[in-house]
């Protein structure tokens, strides 16, 4: 299986790739079917990364889906997959708080739950630099996210409050 770093090591090549006529798949990502543009692959750990390029936006979105959520809570734990969004915003060890990184970074970003899906997107200006930052992150808080009792606690309440 890749690490998280790993993921947005191999995303960030297909971006590239998918800008530059006649270029190659990187090693290790399967190319699948192309409809309208958007070209899917696959990662070796079963990653599907769906690419839409347009060097005719000046903005980017990079936006991940889980394919779990609510269905999949059992009696006593309804909200837990919309906390476990609101907890993926606090933060990593390399990256502290994350929701003040991609406000200072001037990103918008939001995050939703759905029956069968959590989301989490972040849109920007185009650049290397930004995108390269923006899949990094991604793939670290998928990983290394902060789960504290401080956080759990005041996020519990928001939750509650979002389902009232």
């Amino acid at each position: 299986m890749l690490s998280a770093r790993s993921i947005a090591c191999l995303a960030l090549p297909l971006a590239l790739v998918s800008t530059s006529p006649g270029a190659t798949v990187p090693a290790g990502i399967d190319q699948g079917p192309t409809v309208e543009g958007v070209t899917e692959y696959t990662l070796g750990n079963g990653l599907r990364v769906l690419l839409f390029p347009d060097a005719t936006q000046p903005k980017i979105t990079v936006n991940v889906t889980y394919l779990v959520g609510s269905h999949q809570e059992n009696y006593g734990e309804t909200g837990m997959a919309h906390l476990l969004e609101h907890l993926m915003f606090k933060g990593t060890p390399a990256r502290g708080n994350i929701m003040t990184e991609l406000g200072r970074r001037g990103m918008d970003f939001n995050g939703s739950t759905w029956f069968d899906r959590t989301n989490y997107h972040e849109t920007f200006p185009a650049s290397a630099e930004n995108l390269d930052w923006a899949l990094a992150m991604e793939a670290d808080r998928m990983v290394n996210s902060f789960i504290a009792r401080k956080d759990l606690d005041s996020e519990m309440t928001v939750v509650r409050n979002e389902m009232e």
